[in-house]
């Protein structure tokens, strides 16, 4: 999913969401804190965020929950679960591809959001993280 996209058609079509999203403070990976071998040390950050050279980052985890004793814990929540709604009901109508033998997938991880359906059999990955001449 092209998350800018997503992000910047927010603006427009639900503010309350997009201002959650570039100007609140959650735990990104709270949720799985102690599993999958993260630390139970707080991730802080917001959802929409730029780099030090100002390239534009989007999250999207279903790891992300309030900071610790945060008094708008119930309204985060809330708009978690928006925000999670949302994507739901756009997961249908993306492509769906099959990666062949000897196939290479190249994304910008900055820009997208991604993932997979399960499978069955050997899987093998190896990422290479490549720089643009513009990256920071």
């Amino acid at each position: 999913m092209d998350a800018y996209a997503f992000v910047d058609g927010l603006a427009t079509t639900d503010p309350a969401l997009h201002t959650f999203l570039t100007s609140t403070d959650v735990d990104l990976y709270g949720a799985w804190a102690d599993v999958r071998g993260l630390p139970a040390t707080p991730r802080i950050g917001r959802h929409v965020e730029f780099t030090r050279t100002g390239r534009r980052v989007v999250r999207r985890t279903d790891g992300a929950v309030p900071i610790h004793r945060d008094p708008d814990s119930e309204h985060i929540r809330a708009q978690l679960t928006r925000l999670t709604e949302a994507v739901h009901d756009i997961e249908p109508s993306l492509p769906r591809f099959r990666l062949d033998e000897g196939d290479i997938l190249v994304l910008d991880n900055y820009r997208c959001w991604h993932g997979r359906d399960g499978h069955t059999g050997e899987r093998t990955v190896r990422i290479l993280t490549a720089r643009s001449s513009d990256a920071g």
